[in-house]
């Protein structure tokens, strides 16, 4: 971390490591900026956190604004991650992991970090998306998500279409206007 040749402005950030699980190494570098010293030291301030670069072979965008533990209640974050499908990840798992081409992940993260909402949420794979919110809480999580299957045949899911989620044991919440697996 530099220390800003102008008093308050935000701070220069430079991470990088790696992690390394027998032969093989995972790299993470990110680099940007996170608020002034004042509002990292100060209770009430909001910290804000911009940072760009890879994490496991990932294009990994950070930006947003979180505050100390003092004032837990206004983390605003966006996060957003690319990459060439699971074979980053490939080395550090012994399971075959399928060839799913380009991976995008974007969310938003507000609230409490003890209990913070994730919406805006896109996961793009292949041809498929997937989209919602999901309320993270200690006594209930509540999901409400979307998943657009293009142009792909349905194969062995084609019997359980239209059959009620909680059928099928799959996580749900009741709060959700519709409850039955879709497929348009």
């Amino acid at each position: 971390m530099a220390v800003p040749a102008i008093p308050g402005a935000p701070l220069d950030v430079d991470i990088k490591g790696t992690l390394t699980l027998g032969e093989n190494v995972a790299r993470v570098a990110l680099d940007g900026q996170v608020g002034s010293a004042k509002a990292i030291l100060s209770s009430d301030a909001p910290v804000t956190v911009n940072l760009k670069g890879t994490v496991l072979g990932y294009d990994v965008l950070i930006e947003g604004g979180v505050r100390q533990p003092k004032a837990p209640d206004d983390v605003n974050i966006m996060i957003s991650v690319v990459g060439d499908g699971l074979k980053a990840l490939q080395p550090f798992v012994q399971t075959l992991l399928p060839k799913l081409g380009p991976i995008e992940l974007k969310a938003h993260i507000t609230g409490d970090p003890s209990a913070p909402v994730v919406e805006e949420i896109r996961i793009t794979v292949a041809q498929t998306v997937i989209s919602g919110r999901i309320d993270i809480d200690d006594d209930e999580t509540s999901y409400n998500l979307k998943a657009v299957l293009n142009d792909q045949d349905l194969g062995l899911i084609a019997p359980y279409v239209d059959m009620p989620l909680a059928e099928l044991c799959l996580l749900y919440t009741s709060d959700a206007a519709d409850d039955s697996l879709r497929v348009d």
